[in-house]
């Protein structure tokens, strides 16, 4: 019986940084290309929403030079101006990043394989973002996070596993 620990990422550049929303694979969703899925994810805070805060900040993150400066742009936004923010956000994020991160791994091998390889023969192996400053997305500072990040992506690796996801060729 295998007896891995579990697999941990947090930077992109880490052993198991491919994983994270921050890697540099670009993502096309509805047509449009997004230069990372952290890119994506931020900006689908703004989309739908008619105001020019909204469209603003949508294009600012689309454009930004990096992961790291489209999360600042759209959480910056967010927080200065909830209102830019679509209604129903709380409600759809989680399927916003997986979308985002199952069409990353469906297109790309290296992340894809990364995934496929993070589980022992039984199956017990956690994927988790070690944020140690996010306790939604990650484990947060404590490890006791809800690690959002790490649940979907082993979601998407039994999808892959169980056929249900047809990889690029």
């Amino acid at each position: 019986m295998d007896n891995l620990p579990p697999v941990k990422f947090y930077k992109a550049w880490d052993e198991y940084g491919a994983l994270s929303n921050f890697s540099p694979f670009p993502v096309s969703v509805d047509g449009v290309e997004w230069p990372t899925v952290e890119h994506y994810y931020q900006a689908q805070k703004f989309a739908g929403v008619h105001n020019d805060i909204a469209r603003e900040s949508f294009e600012k993150i689309k454009l930004a030079e990096s992961p790291e400066a489209a999360a600042k742009i759209g959480r910056s936004a967010q927080a200065a101006h909830p209102e830019s923010v679509r209604k129903d956000w709380d409600d759809v994020k989680v399927d916003v990043m997986r979308r985002a991160l199952t069409e990353k791994l469906v297109r790309y091998e290296g992340p894809r394989t990364l995934l496929m390889e993070s589980v022992c023969t039984d199956g017990r192996v956690r994927v988790i973002e070690d944020s140690p400053v996010d306790g939604v997305w990650g484990a947060g500072r404590d490890g006791t996070g809800q690690n959002l990040l790490g649940a979907l992506l082993v979601n998407i690796r039994e999808d892959l596993v169980s056929g249900r996801l047809d990889v690029e060729k």
